[in-house]
């Protein structure tokens, strides 16, 4: 199953220009991985996943409120998917920003056999409220490069965006 200009998502909508991309490493429980990308259908970029079925869902667009942000994703980047150990649940982490300050990365956690939207659960892995580890003083600001994995875990890389010398910031 491939997708292009002509491809609708579950709603209906027709995908119109691809950006970033990824695919699961191990397979769905239909046999084939599943693939996570970024397009624009309607008038909003999203963030899609490809199940083998050929069903395309909408995890998360430009007219998507996230309520810990507290408005609208503007940026939806760096998507990754995982398939779960137990072929029960696809994992796709991505890296958003909304409002005027807000950046997290962000699980969503889908159902294998998903044929809809309404199946989609997103979670804050961290963002721009979350304390560094062992920095309990500083928040990350800086969030990037989300892996998911099949434990559904997810691995990135974080910092509170620091390069002017401080102590503090040299002792990370």
């Amino acid at each position: 199953n491939g997708f292009n200009s002509t491809t609708k998502d579950a709603a209906g909508e027709t995908l119109n220009g691809f950006g970033e991309f990824g695919v699961s490493s191990s397979n769905h429980p239909d046999g084939v991985p599943v693939v996570t990308f970024i397009s624009k259908a309607a008038d909003d970029s999203g963030l899609f996943l490809q199940m083998p079925s050929g069903v395309i869902l909408r995890i998360a667009d430009t007219a998507t409120v996230y309520e810990p942000a507290g408005a609208a994703f503007w940026m939806l980047t760096e998507p990754s998917v995982a398939v779960s150990e137990d072929n029960t649940e696809c994992y796709v982490s991505f890296a958003g920003r909304a409002g005027d300050s807000w950046r997290g990365i962000i699980l969503a956690t889908i159902p294998a056999a998903a044929t809809h939207r309404d199946s989609v659960r997103l979670t804050t892995v961290a963002d721009t409220s979350t304390p560094i580890p062992a920095s309990p003083h500083f928040n990350f600001r800086c969030l990037t490069v989300p892996s998911a994995t099949p434990q559904g875990d997810v691995v990135f890389f974080g910092s509170n965006c620091g390069s002017s010398g401080s102590s503090v910031l040299e002792e990370q």
